[in-house]
């Protein structure tokens, strides 16, 4: 759905759907790649804006025939036609990677916009704004210092079970003898529960987000903008 409008610039885009009921603006740019509809999310008012990403954030499922309806009327508008249907939609994953890829300050504005207005919300959003694949890409040295007073059991719940590229990352910030320790520990402790495991990686990741929100550290790749004096 939409793909033609992926060639159109988005200020286009914008006139397009302007004049469209909130849940269709969202509609719309869930269905666009994030860094199109980021763009237009940037060039929308501040009412506009927040109205449409809690609609955005809120959607959850769509009719096929409510889809092809709204696809026929921007096709409608920009002379195309394509014939597409879809039956679900992750409204809080595409917010989630949509703001990953505006300037920090609409971000931080549109996060603030709703947690303001639905609290539980804004922070499941800022949940998945920081991932994995953020501490995959964190400077070293918070890191280090974030690892450093954790129990060796804490840390072989942390790495159990996840991906290669996060628990590579851990142990590269741990000293060769305490990744030793915490490997020994790993196979005690594996099969890990699922609660233990939640409570630990939870508690990591909300030190890790805070920090950053804070400036604390770096993140390559969301970062690559700012201006960094150390």
């Amino acid at each position: 759905p939409f793909q033609y409008l992926e060639d159109i610039d988005p200020d286009r885009i914008y006139r397009l759907i302007t004049d469209e009921l909130p849940a269709v603006k969202a509609l719309v740019l869930s269905q666009l790649k994030p860094k199109l509809s980021a763009a237009v999310i940037g060039i929308m008012p501040a009412e506009e804006k927040t109205e449409t990403v809690l609609r955005l954030a809120k959607l959850t499922s769509i009719q096929p025939e409510v889809l092809h309806r709204v696809d026929t009327a921007m096709k409608e508008k920009v002379d195309s036609i394509r014939t597409a249907s879809s039956d679900s939609i992750d409204g809080r994953s595409a917010l989630a990677e949509i703001l990953k890829r505006m300037d920090s300050s609409n971000e931080k504005s549109i996060l603030e916009g709703i947690t303001t207005t639905d609290p539980d919300l804004g922070k499941n959003i800022r949940e998945r704004l920081f991932t994995i694949e953020d501490i995959v890409n964190a400077d070293d040295k918070f890191l280090q210092e974030t690892l450093r007073p954790m129990s060796d059991h804490d840390l072989a719940v942390l790495v159990a079970g996840k991906s290669e590229e996060f628990r590579k990352k851990i142990f590269e910030n741990l000293s060769h003898t305490r990744g030793a320790l915490v490997l020994e520990e790993e196979k005690l402790i594996v099969p890990v529960s699922r609660m233990e495991s939640e409570k630990v990686t939870g508690a990591f990741f909300s030190i890790m987000r805070r920090a950053w929100e804070n400036g604390d550290f770096f993140i390559s790749g969301r970062d690559d903008k700012e201006v960094w004096v150390t």
